[in-house]
């Protein structure tokens, strides 16, 4: 198993972020506030909240297998990083480049029908009509 460094989370969080510490004083003082409405609360409690149209709550098994879709909160942990953590998820890196912008090295190529010799047309043409012509 090869030796791996930590990876330090907290430097990917936003400067700004506060976790909370009391949840249910957090969210009253955001409903105070007018900052959250009362869905928005309910959504971060049931991730299915919003997402369906409640069809899925009238079984456990309709409930299970939407949970199992990993249908995700909108609030999720991408809105907390402030850089990507890797150079992976930073797509797009080269879209600012100004040197790369007439550049066509990320589009396909044209591609040219190869034209088939006279002896292949022969075996096609003789497979076509006789099953038996390759023995």
């Amino acid at each position: 198993m090869p030796f791996r460094l930590p990876v330090n989370h907290v430097k990917f969080l936003k400067s700004d972020y506060e976790e909370p510490t009391d949840m249910e004083k957090h969210k009253k003082e955001l409903l105070d506030s007018g900052k959250a409405t009362f869905h928005e609360i309910l959504r971060e409690v049931d991730a299915q909240y919003g997402m369906c149209d409640g069809f899925n709550y009238g079984s456990n098994g309709r409930y299970a297998t939407t949970t199992m879709k990993h249908v995700r909160k909108p609030v999720g942990p991408m809105e907390l990083f402030r850089v990507p953590a890797t150079e992976s998820m930073n797509y797009g890196f080269w879209m600012a480049d100004p040197v790369l912008k007439c550049d066509p090295w990320y589009k396909c190529r044209e591609t040219f029908h190869r034209a088939n010799c006279e002896i292949v047309k022969y075996v096609e043409r003789g497979l076509q009509i006789d099953k038996m012509f390759r023995q």
